[in-house]
């Protein structure tokens, strides 16, 4: 009996229409960020930044492709405080707490292999991709594979590193279909014509040649094993060369984001990964502008409090008051759209659900003191700073079902002080129908990332961009709030 697949290999292609896969904002995102970052180089913020970004990187590239796991808690520590074995408590981990940080530094150590590539001191060739994957492998010293014929029995292989697969490592999916990756025999030819067609992809859309690459080395899977890891490697190049970040791809996005991105590629469409690539960044230029504050905030205190407040006041001034303007014009636009569509969440609510009421407000600058707290507290879990300084807003939806639900917008910039970038987060928050008005209640931060606000960004793309965000949240706000009917 013949297999079944899922997928068929097939020689890679170029793309068909690489403009058309461009991400617009994250040229704005860009521009923002390089604004900030000669701010950050100068305080040394940066690089203790970017080394925090790089030890998360070498661990979540490893847990995507499950070769260990790693709690959560043990996560922040050995991002914070490094790669030492003894952070790293009993059941925190797999595997043994020495092997783990050695493999943690092999990563560690490919990351600076590409950064080497950045320099200059490299040529990016298939044989620098060998040589990385050497690096990236070097504590891994077997693979599970499948005997060939018989009863197919899983067997622990010698894992030969830095050389092309031998036999082929065509996956079993969960419903026994086989996805198929590239023959042993076209490996290499299809390596070289990678390499060529990624040359001729527009250097100016690191979004566009990372996600290709990423998807045509995948579809190659050119090594036993350790694929996952090199793709990702090669998915940094770009990004890191365009002044921005290596493609970290947190744990939580593997199955929502991730792997549906690829096998949408697979399918012949690579603007889902494309997209998921350009918010991979979006999230690591938020994350860099909040780490740097608190790491200048802390640095300051060797310095006397005064000048500190001085170096903030200096920084305002020179922040232009227009770009502020513009911003503070361009939330209130996007509160009032929000509120639009609040009333209409909550007409539909009242008209499906009986007994169901709802009720609508936005800020204006009698209230826009209004869920200060919440927003503290979406900062200190996010990591962020919020510039009180500067004018928020927010719409609020309530819906009254026996308890009370307040679905919440908000709509701040961001920064101590703010460049003029803003964002725009959620939260829900819970009473009982008999508790007070002034009573806070249970708040629940929705898992929806925050969206990135930037002055650069043409005003309707941001909006259109605002809108997906806003109806996407709305669902999963409305999936949390039924769940307490």
């Amino acid at each position: 009996m013949s297999p079944e697949y899922a997928y068929r290999w097939k020689p890679i292609e170029p793309p068909s229409d690489v403009r058309a896969l461009a991400i617009p904002e994250l040229r704005a995102f860009e521009k923002q960020w390089q604004r900030q970052r000669e701010r950050l180089e100068q305080s040394k913020a940066l690089a203790r930044f970017w080394e925090h970004l790089a030890r998360r990187w070498s661990i979540e590239t490893g847990i995507i492709e499950r070769v260990y796991d790693l709690s959560l808690g043990a996560t922040e520590t050995l991002v914070e405080q490094g790669f030492l074995a003894n952070l790293i408590q009993h059941g925190d981990s797999d595997t043994d707490p020495e092997r783990l940080i050695a493999i943690l530094n092999d990563h560690r150590d490919g990351l600076r292999m590409v950064m080497d590539l950045i320099g200059g001191t490299r040529e990016f060739t298939t044989g620098w991709i060998k040589e990385l994957h050497v690096l990236l492998c070097r504590h891994q010293n077997s693979v599970t594979a499948r005997e060939q014929g018989g009863l197919g029995r899983l067997v622990e292989v010698r894992f030969e590193h830095g050389v092309y697969k031998k036999l082929p490592n065509s996956p079993t999916l969960e419903d026994g279909r086989i996805h198929e990756y590239c023959p042993p025999e076209h490996v290499a030819s299809e390596m070289d014509r990678m390499m060529s067609i990624y040359r001729d992809l527009p250097g100016e859309l690191p979004e566009v040649r990372s996600a290709w690459v990423h998807h045509a080395f995948t579809q190659i899977h050119p090594f036993q094993d350790g694929n996952g890891r090199v793709a990702r490697s090669l998915a940094s190049v770009d990004f890191i060369r365009s002044g921005l970040f290596p493609l970290v791809v947190d744990r939580s996005q593997r199955d929502t984001n991730y792997m549906p991105a690829l096998r949408a590629a697979d399918a012949g469409d690579l603007r889902p990964l494309t997209q998921f690539f350009a918010e991979c960044q979006q999230q690591a230029i938020f994350r860099a502008l909040s780490h740097a504050e608190d790491v200048l905030e802390r640095t300051t205190r060797r310095a006397t409090i005064f000048e500190a407040a001085q170096r903030k006041r200096e920084h305002r001034s020179k922040t232009d008051a227009e770009t502020r303007s513009m911003m503070r014009a361009r939330l209130h636009a996007l509160a009032a759209s929000a509120l639009e569509e609040l009333r209409k969440v909550g007409k539909e609510a009242e008209s499906r659900l009986r007994g169901v009421k709802s009720d609508t407000q936005t800020s204006d600058a009698s209230n826009q003191h209004y869920w200060r707290q919440q927003i503290v507290d979406m900062a200190k879990r996010r990591k962020y700073w919020v510039d009180f300084g500067e004018e928020r807003c927010w719409a609020r939806l309530q819906l009254r079902d026996g308890g009370i639900t307040d679905l919440v917008i908000v709509m701040h910039f961001v920064g101590n002080p703010s460049p003029g970038t803003c964002l725009a987060a959620a939260f829900l928050q819970h009473r009982d129908s008999t508790a007070q008005e002034t009573t806070t209640g249970e708040f629940t931060l929705l898992p929806q990332e925050p969206l990135l606000l930037v002055p650069d960004e043409d005003e309707a793309l941001q909006a259109s961009r605002y809108a997906r965000w806003l109806d996407e949240t709305i669902v999963v706000a409305l999936t949390e709030w039924q769940k307490r009917l």
